[in-house]
């Protein structure tokens, strides 16, 4: 039974019949739940597997706390994704709320190992991006639940991230945006216990349509209970990446090593706009 007929069926229910009520906010019927809910297809994205075995698993296991999860979702197919596609992750664009929203969706979900290790880094990412507000860091708008697969919904940045905008864009304010992601950072170098991002990279920071810089892909990021946290799925990427975490046996992510990647980022930032002035 698909989602949208699901939350049909059950919107009508008392609220106390919904233990799980608490979990979805800011809900809008769906289109067309008189007539029976209208089925959604992914453009672009094709997984064998479901990642879910339940449209409501996410709610039932106490996943999405506050995130709201989005309905009456309208898929934008004829739009280039560009470098929105990275190795283990998916981007699609839809309608929402009156507003284009990019919506994340993880790959490896072909075989059974890869779907259980996709569930994991849903939910950690999930948990993380979840609890962050400030100017730039992208925004969690909430969860998509289609065709047994979930993505992660945020608004759509039309300039892409800082690397393409300071190429396209040789008046960028290239000290700016990374004036910017140095609030990000110490946003979430300031919450208890702190976050450190794991990733942070040109790809990995979006320019808003007022020409902020927005930190994004939090899938590596971590609390840091002592000087270090340690990763056991997933890699940064090297050319980022502060020497201890090049030596070391796992992956690990630190804020000493956020700031070494800022530093890289700086040289990226300035080299694409030196590139863009040529």
């Amino acid at each position: 039974m698909r989602l949208e007929v699901i939350v049909c069926r059950l919107w009508d229910q008392p609220a106390a019949a919904k233990d799980w009520s608490n979990s979805i906010t800011k809900l809008a019927l769906p289109t067309g739940c008189a007539a029976g809910a209208k089925n959604h297809t992914l453009p672009h994205l094709s997984l064998p597997l479901p990642l879910i075995d339940n449209a409501l698993e996410l709610i039932d296991a106490g996943w999405m706390g506050n995130v709201p999860l989005l309905i009456n979702l309208q898929w934008l197919p004829n739009i280039p994704v560009g470098e929105f596609q990275g190795g283990s992750s998916y981007v699609e664009r839809g309608f929402w709320n009156n507003q284009i929203i990019a919506v994340k969706f993880l790959k490896g979900c072909q075989t059974i190992s890869g779907m259980a290790q996709s569930k994991k880094l849903l939910h950690r990412e999930l948990a993380a991006w979840s609890k962050l507000a400030h100017p730039n860091i992208l925004p969690l708008l909430g969860v998509v639940c289609i065709e047994n697969t979930v993505g992660m919904a945020s608004p759509y940045m039309p300039h892409g991230s800082a690397s393409m905008y300071i190429r396209q864009h040789p008046e960028a304010d290239v000290f700016q945006i990374l004036y910017d992601v140095t609030g990000g950072i110490k946003y979430l170098a300031s919450q208890s216990p702190p976050i450190a991002h794991g990733d942070l990279k040109g790809a990995n920071v979006l320019i808003n349509p007022e020409g902020k810089a927005c930190i994004c892909d939090f899938g590596l990021s971590r609390s840091i209970e002592g000087r270090v946290s340690v990763v056991t799925s997933g890699s940064g990427t090297f050319r980022w990446m502060a020497p201890e975490q090049l030596s070391a046996e796992n992956m690990i992510v630190s804020l000493p090593a956020d700031i070494f990647a800022w530093g890289m980022l700086a040289l990226e930032a300035i080299d694409d706009w030196f590139s863009a002035m040529v």
